[in-house]
């Protein structure tokens, strides 16, 4: 069985001169986010004043043309923007991580792989997304108008898991296709 030579390859090591920006600066989208996720968590986004929405743009696009199916538009439009918005502050949170874990390695002079660090900013840009959406699903559980709500839960770190592993599997195809490439310059 071969190892992947993109992924987890020692030879694929982090350049000790590899300029990093400033942590902060990756941090600051994690605050926007936040505070998206703060504005999105209150009674104001209920899903009682989303279906207002809904209703008004059913009622442009279709008429009164099956107007018994704009509940379950809106239950299933929030469902599905609970898992891939969660999913993209996921992925920003795997940025923020990322750039802190390059710092840190570089700060002690050690040499980390670039595949480590992958895989941990992803794990800890999971438990981050798993430990907001508990917070904002049980926020939600003492407002009106609001329900918190577990499988929430579960949606939001699944589009996380989801995207991180869509990242992870291009990130993988691109160095694969140029691990091959420079290997057939080698070879010619």
């Amino acid at each position: 069985m071969a190892t992947s030579p993109a992924l987890l390859n020692p030879s694929l090591d982090l350049p000790r001169s590899l300029p990093v920006r400033p942590v902060h600066r990756a941090w600051f989208p994690v605050l926007l986010c936040m505070g998206f996720i703060c504005f999105t968590s209150t009674t104001l986004m209920s899903g009682y004043h989303t279906q207002f929405v809904v209703n008004d743009l059913w009622r442009t696009l279709f008429g009164h043309w099956h107007e018994d199916l704009r509940g379950v538009v809106n239950f299933d439009a929030r469902k599905i923007g609970h898992f891939f918005g969660y999913g993209a502050v996921g992925l920003i949170f795997r940025n923020a991580w990322q750039h802190t874990l390059q710092a840190r390695a570089q700060r002690r002079k050690r040499t980390l792989q670039f595949g480590r660090i992958l895989l941990l900013s992803a794990a800890l840009s999971v438990l981050s997304i798993l430990l907001i959406s508990s917070c904002d699903e049980l926020h939600q559980a003492f407002l009106p108008q609001r329900v918190g709500s577990f499988g929430d839960v579960l949606r939001d770190t699944s589009g996380t898991i989801f995207l991180n592993l869509l990242l992870l599997g291009y990130r993988w195809y691109q160095r694969s296709r140029r691990f091959a490439w420079n290997s057939a310059l080698v070879r010619e």
